[in-house]
Order: structure tokens, then C-alpha cells, then sequence
């Protein structure tokens, strides 16, 4: 309920798209440096994540549950309509400048700006970085959007966690899993046999209570609003969103606090 699964889309779904062949005409702001990093990123993807069809464990995890709609079937590959509306302040910046401020900002805020206009969601999908994330972990970047943890997780922190396939605990083991609140990458074993459920979020109000915490206190934990659906094969399916904090961060600010 606070995990994503990283398998890449079905081969109809894989970025970029192409005709006959070939790449698909980028749009005008692209140069070939950013067609080229692109292509880079789009192998260094399949190379870090497993198919679909391969990820057996997906008990507690979120996939599942997430509305039926494709991320990487939204991005516009191919020359821009012109449009009315600008992007303000920021059509008077330079290119590079822009995907650096894109870079540093919180997914929820990067999602927010592509909303705008047409204008906007052609500068986000300018950005390699965003593309890649898109178009090959669309349901870990649905994920974070569903569940609010967006809002505390950047462009940066996610791309280089899909950049590596090591686990963030034993090291060892292909980390096929992003646990949501801290967006930690961890491979199976680690997130199921973990001593005191260290990957199993608690309900805030239950962590209000274990650890004497008062709502702003728990207002700072990093944590998800877990989305209505069924997370086992023997469970009863939830019925509605329950907010869920980090079970590490709640007892580390219980110790603080007390």
C-alpha cells in the first residue's frame, strides 16, 4: 500500500516511440544533445528495471490500484502546435536554466507546472530527466502523485534512485521496489523481512498515540494517503484513503520528543 513495483511498460508502451524506424522529430527547443541523452536514458532504464510480466511480488504493493491512465502516452514527441499562452518570467530564460529549476523542484510541483498550458507541459516534457522517469517508471511517478508523496520527493531524488539497481539496505539484491514515503529503492527480501516491519507504514492516528505525537509533529512525517483498493490475495480490499506516516520517522521523532 506504500510500495511501487519498478517494471518497465509493455513493448507497445516503450519510449520513444518510432516509425519506420526512426526517432520521432523532437520539438523545436530540443537540440540534438538533448535527443541523444534521451536515447541514453531510455536504454539505461530497460537495463535497471524488470518487465511487467516478470514482477511476481506485488502483495502491498500499490500498482494494482492506480487509475488506468498512461504517463508516458501523454508526452507530445512531435513538433509543438504553436500556442497563445507563454510560460510568463520563464520565457525569458535560457533552456538549461529552466530544466535546472525543473531539476530541483517536488514532483507534485513539476506535475502542477505542466498543468498550466500547452506551453508549460512542452517545457516539462523538454526535460529529459522528467521523460525518462515517465515513460519508463510511469506507475512508480503515478504512485507518488496518487499517494501525496510527491509532494516531498524531487525530479533529482527519483531519477538517481532509478539510476541504480542496488538495494538501499543490504546492497546486495536487484531493489525491484520503491518504498513510497521515503522513496527508498529496496529489493523483496528486504522489504518483507525486515525485523519490526521497518516497510509498513503506520496509520497517523496510531502513530499518535504509540509515540505521544501531536499533529503538527506528525504533519512533518514523511508518509502517503493510501489508495482505496486490495493489497493481498486473501485480504479484504480498503475501501477508502488512510493516511499513513513512515513507521522509522515516527518513532525517531517519539525519541526526539519524549
Amino acid at each position: 500500500m506504500a510500495i511501487a513495483a519498478l517494471s518497465y511498460p509493455s513493448r507497445s508502451q516503450q519510449w520513444p516511440p518510432s516509425a519506420a524506424g526512426k526517432f520521432p522529430k523532437p520539438p523545436s527547443r530540443r537540440n540534438t544533445r538533448d535527443v541523444t541523452e534521451q536515447q541514453r536514458l531510455a536504454q539505461q532504464f530497460r537495463d535497471l528495471t524488470t518487465p511487467r510480466s516478470d514482477v511476481e511480488a506485488r502483495d502491498r504493493t500499490v500498482d494494482d490500484n492506480l487509475p488506468a491512465t498512461s504517463l508516458a502516452a501523454e508526452i507530445d514527441y512531435s513538433e509543438p502546435r504553436p500556442s497563445s499562452a507563454g510560460v510568463g518570467h520563464f520565457n525569458t530564460l535560457p533552456l538549461e536554466i529552466l530544466h535546472d529549476i525543473m531539476h530541483e523542484l517536488d514532483l507534485r510541483s513539476l506535475e502542477s507546472l505542466r498543468s498550466v498550458n500547452r506551453s508549460a507541459r512542452q517545457l516539462v516534457d523538454s526535460f529529459p530527466q522528467y521523460t525518462a522517469v515517465a515513460s519508463h517508471a510511469p506507475d512508480v511517478l503515478a504512485a507518488l502523485l496518487a499517494t501525496g508523496a510527491a509532494a516531498g520527493t524531487t525530479c533529482r531524488g527519483l531519477f538517481a534512485k532509478l539510476r541504480s539497481p542496488a538495494c538501499e539496505d543490504c546492497g546486495d539484491g536487484f531493489a525491484g521496489h520503491i518504498y513510497l514515503p521515503t522513496c527508498r529503492r529496496v529489493c523483496f527480501p528486504c522489504l518483507t523481512q525486515q525485523e519490526g516491519d521497518k516497510y509498513l507504514p503506520l496509520p497517523r492516528e496510531l502513530a499518535a498515540r504509540h509515540y505521544g505525537l501531536k499533529p503538527h509533529a506528525l504533519a512533518r512525517l514523511p508518509g502517503v494517503r493510501c489508495v482505496p483498493g486490495s493489497y493481498a490475495p486473501q485480504a479484504k480490499p480498503l475501501g477508502r484513503e488512510v493516511a499513513l506516516v513512515d513507521r522509522e520517522a515516527a518513532r525517531a521523532a517519539g525519541v526526539a520528543l519524549h
